[in-house]
């Protein structure tokens, strides 16, 4: 068949085509900071592309065929859809007449799910540059849609009903209301995320009088601000430092970024539950009480591991001090946090000499 044909010599410039989107869409998210939580691709494989064909006379031109390159951007909350869709719209050609928002086309009552499907072309600004230009005349699908979104779709396609007239009378009420439900939750993870930034932001930009947030509250955005902006902390860091400790050879934004500085808020937070710590005032008087010895507990846990250079940030002090106030050390816990044995030998020896 003359049009299989075509596809098995254009295939290797639809791969090569895919890789290139896959890479452009990935680099336009970091560049406009839009977290995901997935991005898919591929290329259609011939059968799949003949089945699509199978119904078409002989004559039929392949370039109908508009998903040949196909990518999925998954994100985490619906708002984000929102987003990336106007920054597909901006750096794509699109191609109206195959492009689908199935939020606008399902009825209220109607079984599917919501997903935007862009079909789109390069730009004149991109084709005429030199590694895109054998790619001026592609189109490829983008696919858009939330976790949730994705989850419904996998296990819609995994039952096999497409539409509501193939579900038995018996399941269609459950699933009727098992759609519902996910865009539900959609909505009230998106105004979750809403009321989280608003809470940082009071904390991070102070209170004013009118705000309900507690300032003095632990959890992971109040330890967070108080890491990166407290007196006391940034003392039990220069103590450290004066000690042999270095800073980590990332900028202060990368670091509070990284995925250590996270999990290390985390370890944080269950050493403060441990100290039975209840606020922040309690915190600071817990860590302004420590700092006398400070610097004689790091220089005592720095020596005895032998390192020449040791590195680590205000969060990685502040978590050794604390470490150093619990009575009874759950060697088992901090060791499967990653923590080593003799690592931790030295902070008990340490901590007895001089937190008693």
């Amino acid at each position: 068949m003359k049009t299989l044909a075509e596809f098995n010599k254009l295939k290797p410039t639809y791969q090569a085509f895919t890789e290139k989107m896959y890479d452009l869409v990935v680099s336009l998210l970091k560049q406009n900071n839009i977290k995901c939580h997935l991005i898919e691709h591929r290329t259609k494989e011939q059968l799949s592309f003949a089945s699509k064909i199978v119904k078409k006379n002989e004559s039929f031109d392949s370039t109908e065929i508009t998903d040949i390159s196909g990518l999925r951007i998954i994100t985490y909350y619906q708002k984000d859809v929102d987003i990336i869709s106007q920054l597909i719209l901006k750096e794509f050609g699109i191609d109206n007449k195959n492009s689908i928002d199935k939020s606008e086309i399902l009825k209220s009552n109607e079984f599917g799910y919501q997903s935007v499907h862009y079909i789109v072309k390069l730009k004149e600004n991109r084709f005429n540059l030199t590694e895109w230009s054998s790619f001026k005349n592609l189109k490829a699908e983008i696919q858009i849609r939330t976790v949730l979104q994705h989850a419904w779709a996998s296990i819609s396609h995994e039952l096999q009903y497409k539409k509501s007239y193939e579900i038995p009378d018996e399941l269609k009420r459950k699933l009727y209301r098992l759609s519902g439900l996910f865009e539900l939750a959609d909505e009230e993870f998106g105004e979750l995320k809403e009321k989280h930034n608003s809470i940082e932001k009071q904390v991070f930009k102070g209170v004013t009088k009118e705000n309900t947030v507690k300032t003095t509250e632990i959890n992971l955005i109040t330890i967070d601000h108080f890491i990166q902006t407290s007196k006391i902390a940034t003392q039990i860091q220069e103590a450290a430092l004066k000690a042999g400790f270095s800073i980590e050879d990332i900028t202060e934004e990368e670091q509070i970024k990284s995925k250590s500085y996270k999990q290390s808020l985390s370890e944080i937070l269950k050493l403060i539950q441990v100290l039975e710590v209840s606020d922040l005032n309690d915190l600071e008087t817990l860590l302004n009480n420590s700092l006398k010895n400070a610097y004689l507990f790091f220089n005592e846990v720095f020596k005895k591991n032998g390192v020449n250079v040791w590195t680590g940030w205000k969060d990685f002090f502040v978590e050794l001090i604390l470490i150093a106030n619990v009575k009874d050390l759950d060697n088992d816990y901090l060791i499967s946090n990653g923590w080593s044995k003799s690592f931790l030998d030295s902070i008990k020896s340490a901590t007895k000499k001089y937190y008693g």
